[in-house]
C-alpha cells in the first residue's frame, strides 16, 4: 500500500524511488499496490505534484499503483474511474499501464481462489473464527510488543501454512515458516 505522505519531496503514491527502484525493481515485487484512501487525489490537492488530477491519477499509475482507494461510498457516479479515462484521452496515460494495473490485480484475484468454484477454493474453507481468535490476538500483541517491531514477523494457520506479514525486505522474499520452526516467537 502506498500512502499520503511524500518521500525525498515525491508523494509516496507517484514515489519513483519507492514504487520503481525499491519495490519492482530491488526487491522484484510482482504484486499489486494499492492506494492509502484518497492518497491518489493528494498528489493533485494537497502536495500539489502534479496540476490536476487526470495528471496526478496517470503519474500514480505509471510509477507502480495498481488500485486506488478512494472511499468506501456506493459509487453512484464515475469519480472514482473518471480521472484515469480523461488521463488516458488526453495522452497522459498509455492504455498499455492500464492493462498492466489490470494483470496484476486479477492474478491477484486469480491466484486466490476468486473464480474458481467455492468448494475449491481453499480460503473459503477459513472460518471466522480461525481468523480472528484469541491465539491470533495474543500471538499479534506479543510480536507488536517484543523485538519482532520493525522485523518480518510470521503468523501461521493451522500447522502447516504460513503467512508472511510485516515489514522488511525478507517479507517480499517469501520465506515462510510454520508454527514450531526455530524462527517462531515464543516470547
Amino acid at each position: 500500500m502506498c500512502a499520503y505522505n511524500a518521500i525525498n519531496g515525491e508523494p509516496a503514491c507517484a514515489s519513483q524511488f519507492l514504487l520503481q527502484q525499491t519495490l519492482r525493481g530491488a526487491w522484484n515485487f510482482q504484486g499489486y499496490v494499492v492506494s492509502d484512501c484518497d492518497a491518489v487525489r493528494n498528489i493533485f490537492g494537497d502536495h500539489h505534484y502534479r496540476p490536476t488530477q487526470p495528471q496526478a491519477s496517470a503519474i500514480s499509475l505509471l510509477r507502480g499503483m495498481d488500485n486506488e482507494c478512494i472511499d468506501f461510498a456506493k459509487v453512484m457516479d464515475d469519480h472514482d474511474y473518471r480521472p484515469y479515462i480523461d488521463a488516458v484521452q488526453q495522452g497522459y496515460l498509455p492504455e498499455s499501464s492500464v492493462d498492466t494495473a489490470l494483470v496484476r490485480l486479477f492474478m491477484a484475484r486469480i491466484g486466490l481462489g476468486l473464480f474458481d468454484p467455492p468448494d475449491l477454493a481453499p480460503y473459503n474453507k477459513i472460518d471466522e473464527k480461525d481468523v480472528d481468535s484469541a491465539e491470533h490476538r495474543a500471538l499479534a500483541h506479543r510480536l507488536v510488543n517484543s523485538g519482532w517491531r520493525n522485523q518480518c514477523f510470521h503468523i501461521a494457520y493451522a500447522e502447516t501454512n504460513a503467512i508472511c506479514a510485516g515489514s522488511g525486505r525478507k517479507c517480499v522474499s517469501r520465506q515462510f515458516i510454520k508454527k514450531g520452526d526455530t524462527a517462531w516467537p515464543t516470547t
